[in-house]
């Protein structure tokens, strides 16, 4: 007879230690009780994205190595990267598809790096280690975080930016970064962050609020998307494991359907909300810039430049 110890958080002591006692995700664990399958993991995370591309729904990702990439990437649309990690900087060199570089500085030297050629060594399409040979890319983003409760000062660093103000740096929710194109050096593209990891449903939905109202509806070109925390149910739930040993007969606790096993996240019908917030504050900033176009505002030498 196999009696199941109670139930406890996913943390140290499955197969080592895990990353602040989470959950490794359905990759890497697809079991959820400290087996890491991997194997199992990478089949069945290729299979769902399948059924969602078929769909016709893009997908964005967050890479964390640089290996996993190779099985997943042809499936993506989208894909973000933490900004302090050199490997992973080489890495989007080489990805097909735009990717953002998760900082908390504008430092705007990660999207020249990215856009220059690197040579650096990868994993080939064939499975093993070989030298990779990326030619650049262009399509990157910073993507920032934001916080609804106060401005958070971001230092402006590198790169060819002009901010609106003469103060050395600016508040992201404050004010506006405006990129200066030339040939030399791309404009700065920024992404919003308005979850993440802490950041509860109803602070997210003010996050949201303030970056309509101070970015995306006031024609803030430089401001290419919002990153939204988004699932079917509202909030989050703790990752359960079996407290067998991995790979035991100890069945393992079935997760809320719908409910999110990491950050709080919105649920589906706040999502829609926000989503048709945002376009209409698209819209409003479309007209906005035809409006100032229209009057002639922002003209150089006596003619009028679009933006």
């Amino acid at each position: 007879q196999v009696v199941a110890e109670p139930e406890q958080p996913y943390g140290p002591g499955i197969a080592g230690q895990t990353a602040g006692g989470r959950w490794p995700g359905c990759m890497m664990d697809p079991s959820r009780d400290g087996s890491f399958r991997i194997n199992a993991g990478l089949r069945s995370t290729r299979e769902l994205l399948l059924r969602v591309c078929q769909l016709g729904l893009p997908i964005a990702c967050e890479f964390y190595d640089t290996i996993t990439p190779q099985y997943i990437s042809d499936l993506l649309s989208w894909s973000t990267v933490p900004a302090a990690s050199a490997t992973l900087r080489q890495l989007v060199s080489g990805l097909s598809m735009p990717a953002g570089f998760r900082t908390c500085e504008a430092d705007a030297s990660v999207l020249s790096q990215a856009a220059e050629a690197q040579t650096f060594l990868g994993v080939t399409t064939h499975g093993i280690a070989g030298i990779v040979r990326a030619t650049g890319n262009s399509d990157c983003a910073l993507q920032l975080p934001f916080s609804a409760a106060g401005e958070r000062e971001v230092p402006i660093v590198g790169g060819d930016v002009t901010p609106t103000s003469d103060a050395t740096t600016a508040a992201v929710s404050g004010s506006h970064l405006r990129p200066t194109r030339s040939a030399s050096s791309p404009g700065v593209r920024l992404v919003l962050e308005a979850g993440g990891e802490g950041v509860g449903t109803e602070e997210q939905l003010r996050a949201l609020g303030a970056i309509v109202d101070l970015h995306i509806s006031q024609a803030d070109t430089s401001v290419r998307g919002v990153c939204l925390s988004s699932f079917l149910v509202s909030g989050c739930q703790t990752c359960h494991r079996s407290g067998g040993a991995a790979g035991s007969a100890v069945p393992t606790p079935l997760p809320v359907p719908g409910l999110s096993l990491g950050e709080p996240c919105l649920g589906w019908e706040r999502t829609e909300e926000a989503v048709r917030l945002l376009a209409e504050a698209v819209r409003a900033g479309r007209r906005a810039r035809e409006e100032a176009y229209d009057s002639g505002v922002g003209t150089e030498g006596g003619k009028r430049q679009k933006t």
